[in-house]
């Protein structure tokens, strides 16, 4: 079976020639029994080793998917993600499929779980060596690289429909229509909360990707502001390093889209190489449609 791949799609994968499907020792070199090296970056695709996941695995997933209603798109989200993960060389993948394989009755509850892969996989993309759930009861993921090491919770915004409505009807009226000391306040409350699940005397940060257009960067520093303010009155706080705030598209005009805030107070505080790394992580591209036809195949969904 010959499969092209459009190689600006595919940071992760080495553009195929020829692929047995037979083949499923999943990136294993057979004489060292190590991972072959992930293909980091674009500049790596022909270092890359062809990698597919379990199929009955993958087959159970499909199956509990469609029971739940899922599209064909999330399925297939879903299904990319792992992969990705898996050649991305990502610890306890098994644990986080089986907490996404629970989470599937409750679409909302399954995203907030879709969005701590697609973390790992950002931060894996971007050079660190990833655990998912490293000490089973929070935090979210432990990176690693170069000496550092940093546990990281994930926080994700839904998608507040009830707002959009409002913003789209506001629009269209020629009004204006906003909530941000709500969203400020909300951002503060939800940082704090997620301290509890950060070990103590480690560096750690909150990394929060939001779904909510209402949501932007704007809100991220005035909170952060605020923050500050709630740190130096409550030592609790400090042991948080940083928190991460991803906002979903790259500003033009700085060219940012990653916007890293430094707790002032933290007891274990960010080095300034990893302040920067944070501040620089890029987004593996996106996978091609087509993509789509080979994995059908290959999982019997034809």
């Amino acid at each position: 079976m010959k499969i092209t791949y459009d190689p600006k799609y595919h940071a992760l994968y080495p553009k195929l020639g020829t692929y047995n499907p037979q083949h499923t020792i999943a990136c294993r070199d057979k004489e060292t029994s190590l991972r072959k090296p992930h293909p980091r970056h674009r500049k790596d695709y022909k270092k890359a080793s062809v990698c597919m996941p379990d199929r009955e695995k993958y087959k159970r997933l499909v199956a509990r998917m469609k029971y739940y209603g899922y599209s064909e798109e999330e399925i297939f989200s879903a299904i990319l993600l792992l992969q990705d993960l898996d050649q991305g060389n990502i610890k306890n993948l098994d644990g986080f499929y089986n907490i996404l394989m629970e989470r599937l009755e409750n679409k909302e509850q399954y995203l907030d779980i879709w969005i701590e892969g697609k973390t790992a996989l950002t931060l894996a993309f971007n050079n660190f060596n990833v655990t998912y759930n490293p000490l089973g009861n929070g935090p979210d993921l432990l990176a690693e690289d170069f000496g550092h090491q940093l546990y990281v919770e994930v926080k994700r915004y839904r998608e507040d429909w009830l707002t959009r409505r409002k913003l789209e009807e506001a629009t269209e009226k020629g009004t204006k229509y906003g909530r941000g000391q709500r969203d400020v306040e909300k951002l503060i409350g939800d940082v704090l909360k997620k301290t509890s699940q950060l070990p103590r005397g480690e560096i750690d940060i909150v990394f929060i990707r939001s779904d909510n257009i209402t949501i932007e960067e704007v809100d991220f520093k005035l909170a952060m502001h605020d923050f500050d303010e709630m740190v130096r009155s409550n030592p609790v706080y400090r042991g948080i390093s940083g928190i991460l705030f991803d906002s979903g598209w790259v500003n033009i005009r700085t060219g940012q889209r990653f916007y890293l805030h430094l707790n002032p107070q933290a007891e274990k505080p960010l080095s300034l190489v990893l302040a920067e790394r944070l501040r620089n992580l890029e987004e593996p591209p996106p996978h091609s449609r087509d993509e789509i036809p080979f994995l059908m195949n290959y999982l019997g969904m034809n």
